[in-house]
Parts: structure tokens; C-alpha cells; sequence
């Protein structure tokens, strides 16, 4: 499991997010966590804080492309399975924070099988239950 803490300055809109990089291995990517501590959302209930993912400049995560994912004392749970097989294994963690006194921290979560673990899974769902073994 990778993890990453990413203190976002107060006052940093979504034109002008906040990247780091956060560097895996090659492998199949399992889960991933976005967690927001309390406070990361105004009084009125609009959150303030926005996290993303992306490769090469292309966001991967929302997977629509578009928008970000909030929160305010959770966390999100994604298990995408999406592969990492070209260098370099590195994601970018975009952050915005519309918050305009305080800064917040997030911590993402990202953890990555290796690909002969997904390769053995898949073999064997299908030898027990691809050849018909489920009547």
C-alpha cells in the first residue's frame, strides 16, 4: 500500500490545483483511498477540498474525466483493477482547496497487486466456473 499526505494551501482554486506525485510499481492497481479529516467542508455543508488522479496530464480518476471527488470526515473507496505496465508507474494527486483561511491535508491510499496475482485469479474463476462448473 502506497500513501501519500498532501497538505493543500488555503486558497487554491480549481484552475490553479495543487500536483504531487505519488510513484507505485508495475502491477494491477486494487484499491484505492481518498480520505478527507473533518473540516473539509464549510459550515453551509459545500465542500472545500477536491482531490483527483491523473497520468499525463489525462485524468484517470474520476473515471468520467471531468469533476472531483470530495468529502468531508470519510473516506473513498475505489477497487478499479485498472493495469500500470508502462513506465513511468507514477499518478499525479490533484487538490484544490476553496478554503481561504485554512490549509487542509488529505491522504491517499493506493495499493497494487502484482500482475501474476490478477493473471492466477482470473485462471482459476475460470477453470472452476467459466466451463459451465455453475448449472
Amino acid at each position: 500500500m502506497y500513501e501519500q499526505i498532501v497538505t493543500i494551501p488555503a486558497n487554491t482554486a480549481t484552475t490553479n490545483f495543487t500536483t504531487t506525485a505519488i510513484n507505485l510499481d508495475a502491477g494491477i492497481i486494487s484499491q484505492i483511498l481518498i480520505t478527507w479529516p473533518w473540516g473539509c467542508a464549510a459550515i453551509g455543508g459545500d465542500y472545500l477540498v477536491g482531490v483527483r488522479l491523473s497520468k499525463n496530464n489525462i485524468v484517470v480518476f474520476p473515471k468520467s474525466g471531468q469533476g472531483w471527488f470530495t468529502g468531508n470526515g470519510n473516506t473513498l473507496k475505489l477497487y478499479p483493477g485498472d493495469p500500470l505496465l508502462k513506465p513511468s508507474y507514477s499518478l499525479n494527486i490533484e487538490t484544490y482547496n476553496t478554503d481561504e483561511t485554512n490549509q487542509h491535508q488529505i491522504t491517499v491510499q493506493i495499493e497494487v497487486q502484482p500482475i501474476w496475482v490478477y493473471y492466477h485469479a482470473a485462471k482459476v474463476f475460470w477453470y472452476d466456473y467459466g466451463r459451465g462448473a455453475l448449472r
